[in-house]
C-alpha cells in the first residue's frame, strides 16, 4: 500500500470538501435576501402567467416554441429547459416567489462548484481555483442573473457548459457522452452556449492537450444541427432594420462599460436601452484599444502564461454572442451578459493574488487583499439585491439611471397604479408614448387605468390606438372585447376576440371569454367547443370548467352538466 499517496489523496478530497462547502457558503450569505423578492418584470411572463409551467401535458410544447408562449407574449429566445425548472419549481411551490429564488440560489452555488472542478483540472491550482469560484459566487454584477428568476438561464446554461468542458478533458468513454449530453443541455438552456464549440480547443491548449478533431466532431454536429433549427423551425427573431455598422460601435462602447463595472461594480442597474454609437464616440475608441491591446499581450503571452491567455480568450469568446454581430434588439449591453464572460476576469484577479501569495513579502497582501475583496463583493451584492425584492424599487432605480427606457416607465406606472397614485402613473405612460409613439404596451396600459377610473370611452380610443401602432399585439384585442361584452355588444366582442385568436391561437382566456359571448347570443354549442379548447390547453382554468357545466344546464343536459363540477 502506498501510504504517501493515499495520506495525499484524502487530504485533497478533505480540501475540496472544505473548498465546496466555503463556496456554498458564501453563496447563501450573499444571496439570502434575495429570498423573499416578489415576481419581478419577466417574471410575470414567464412564471405567473405562464399556463405551460401548471401542467405536464404541456412538456413537449415546451421544445417547439418560445419561452414566452404560455402566456401569450412574444420573446426571440428559446429556452426550454429553463421552463422545465420553472414547471418543476411550480410542481413544488406553486406561485410561492420563495421557491423559485432559492432554485436560482442553487443554481449560482453549482456553477460555481463546477468552476472550481474545471479551473482545478485545467490549472492544478487548488487555491487558484478556490479564489475564481469565490469571486464568481459573490461578485454584484450578477445580481441580475440570480436575484432575478427570469435571470435563470444563465447560471442553467454556465452549469451545463462547465461540466461539459470537465467531461471533455476526462479521457473516460462514458465521461465523453456525458459532455456531449451536457452540452445539449446547455443549448436548451440560452443560446450563448453555442461558444462552447471554440471553449473546447481553448481548454486543450491550456491543459496541453492534443485537439481531437474526431472527438470535437460530434460537437460540430450538435452545434450545426442547433443553428441549423434555430434560422429554421425555431426561429422567433423579427426582421431588425439595423445595419451591422450601426450595431458594431456599441460592442465596443459595451466592452468598455463591461470592464469598468468589473473593477468597479457601482451604479448598476438593468436595462440599457438599445443605443447607437459613432467609431469616433470616446467610450468606443477606449473598448477598441482595450480590445487590441488585451488581445496582442494575450498572443504575446500564450507560451509560457496560459492562465492569462485561457482567461483573455474565455472573457472575448463568451462576450461574442452579445457583440451585435448578429442583432439583439432589445438592448446594447446588459449586466447579466457579463456571466460566463467574467470568469476570464476573476480567474486573471486571482491568478494576480495567487502569484503574490507564493513571494516572500506578498503573501499577507493576498490574504488581506483577497479578503477584503471578497467583502467588498460580499456587501455590494447584498446592497443591490434589496432592489431586486420589489418592482417599484427596481424600476425607480432603472429609470434613475435610463429615463428614456419606454419599458420601464410603463412598468413604473403600473405599479404606481397598483398604489392608488393614478396621477403619476399616468404620466408616466405618456411619457413613455411621448418617447416612443409605437410603443403599443403604454397605449394598452394606459388604457387599462382608464377603464379602472371609469373613463372606458378613451380606453376604447387607447385600445383602437395600439391596434393601429402594432396590430400584431393581442392584448388591445382582448382588452376591446372586454369592453364590448360590458355593453353587451356581444357581435363586436366576438369580432375582436376572434381577431385576437389569430394573433395567439393558444390564449386560453380570450377562449373562454368568446365562448361567454357566444353563449350570450344563444349559440351554446360553439360556446361550447371554445370552453372545451381552452380548458385542453390549461386544464386548471376554472372558470373553463364551471362555464362548460353552465352551458350543458342549459342544454338540458343535466348528467354532463353533473359530470362536470364547479371548482
Amino acid at each position: 500500500m502506498n501510504i504517501p499517496a493515499l495520506a495525499q489523496n484524502m487530504s485533497y478530497k478533505k480540501t475540496t470538501v472544505l473548498a465546496v462547502v466555503l463556496i456554498a457558503l458564501v453563496g447563501f450569505a450573499v444571496y439570502f435576501n434575495s429570498l423573499d423578492g416578489k415576481f419581478i418584470w419577466d417574471d410575470d411572463h414567464l412564471v405567473k402567467d405562464n399556463i405551460y409551467i401548471t401542467n405536464g401535458i404541456h412538456f413537449p410544447t415546451l421544445f417547439t416554441t418560445h419561452i414566452g408562449s404560455g402566456a401569450n407574449i412574444d420573446y426571440s429566445s428559446y429556452r426550454p429547459l429553463q421552463i422545465v425548472t420553472y414547471t418543476i419549481d411550480y410542481s413544488f411551490w406553486k406561485l410561492d416567489v420563495r421557491g423559485y429564488h432559492l432554485t436560482n440560489i442553487i443554481l449560482h452555488i453549482l456553477a460555481a462548484i463546477a468552476l472550481y472542478w474545471l479551473i482545478g483540472v485545467l490549472f492544478k491550482n487548488n487555491l487558484l481555483a478556490l479564489l475564481t469560484s469565490l469571486f464568481f459566487v459573490c461578485h454584484p454584477i450578477h445580481t441580475e442573473a440570480v436575484s432575478y428568476i427570469s435571470g435563470r438561464a444563465d447560471s442553467l446554461a454556465l452549469l451545463f457548459m462547465l461540466l461539459s468542458l470537465i467531461f471533455y478533458i476526462k479521457k473516460s468513454g462514458i465521461s465523453y457522452f456525458f459532455a456531449l449530453t451536457c452540452y445539449v443541455l446547455a443549448l436548451l438552456s440560452r443560446e450563448n452556449a453555442v461558444m462552447l464549440i471554440a471553449l473546447v480547443p481553448l481548454c486543450c491548449y491550456s491543459c496541453k492537450e492534443r485537439i481531437n478533431i474526431k472527438k470535437l466532431l460530434p460537437f460540430l454536429s450538435v452545434t450545426l444541427i442547433y443553428i441549423l433549427l434555430r434560422v429554421t423551425f425555431l426561429s422567433f427573431h423579427k426582421a431588425d432594420p439595423t445595419t451591422l455598422f450601426q450595431r458594431i460601435p456599441g460592442f465596443f462602447a459595451a466592452l468598455t462599460t463591461y470592464v469598468k463595472l468589473l473593477f468597479f461594480p457601482f451604479g448598476l442597474h438593468m436595462e440599457y436601452g438599445n443605443k447607437f454609437f459613432s467609431f469616433t464616440d470616446p467610450q468606443v475608441l477606449v473598448g477598441i484599444s482595450i480590445l487590441v491591446l488585451v488581445l496582442t499581450l494575450s498572443f504575446k503571452k500564450r507560451q509560457y502564461n496560459k492562465v492569462f491567455f485561457f482567461s483573455v480568450w474565455w472573457f472575448f469568446l463568451t462576450l461574442l454572442p452579445h457583440s451585435n454581430l448578429y442583432p439583439i434588439p432589445i438592448a446594447y449591453m446588459a449586466e447579466h451578459w457579463l456571466y460566463v464572460p467574467s470568469i476570464g476576469f476573476f480567474l486573471l484577479l486571482s491568478y494576480g493574488l495567487v502569484r503574490l501569495y507564493k513571494t516572500k513579502t506578498g503573501r499577507l497582501f493576498c490574504a488581506v487583499g483577497g479578503l477584503a475583496l471578497l467583502f467588498f463583493y460580499s456587501f455590494l451584492t447584498v446592497h443591490y439585491n434589496s432592489y431586486w425584492r420589489h418592482p417599484k424599487s427596481l424600476y425607480e432605480r432603472t429609470v434613475k439611471y435610463e429615463p428614456q427606457s419606454v419599458r420601464t416607465l410603463t412598468s413604473l406606472a403600473m405599479e404606481y397604479e397598483k398604489e392608488g397614485r393614478e396621477q403619476d402613473a399616468i404620466e408616466l405612460f405618456s411619457r413613455a408614448i411621448s418617447l416612443d409613439p409605437k410603443y403599443a404596451q403604454a397605449y394598452n396600459n394606459l388604457a387599462n387605468l382608464y377603464v379602472n377610473i371609469g373613463k372606458n370611452a378613451e380606453a376604447i380610443k387607447l385600445y383602437e390606438e395600439a391596434i393601429r401602432v402594432n396590430p400584431d399585439y393581442v392584448e388591445p384585442y382582448y382588452n376591446l372585447g372586454l369592453e364590448y361584452s360590458q355593453v353587451n355588444n356581444y357581435e363586436k366582442a366576438i369580432e375582436m376576440y376572434k381577431k385576437a385568436l389569430l394573433i395567439s391561437p393558444n390564449y386560453a382566456q380570450i377562449l373562454n371569454n368568446l365562448g361567454v359571448a357566444y353563449a350570450s347570443i344563444g349559440k351554446l354549442q360553439t360556446a361550447l367547443a371554445c370552453f372545451k379548447k381552452a380548458l385542453s390547453i390549461y386544464p386548471e382554468y376554472v372558470n373553463a370548467r364551471n362555464n362548460i357545466k353552465q352551458v350543458y344546464t342549459l342544454m338540458g343536459d343535466n348528467k354532463k352538466s353533473e359530470e362536470a363540477p364547479f371548482y
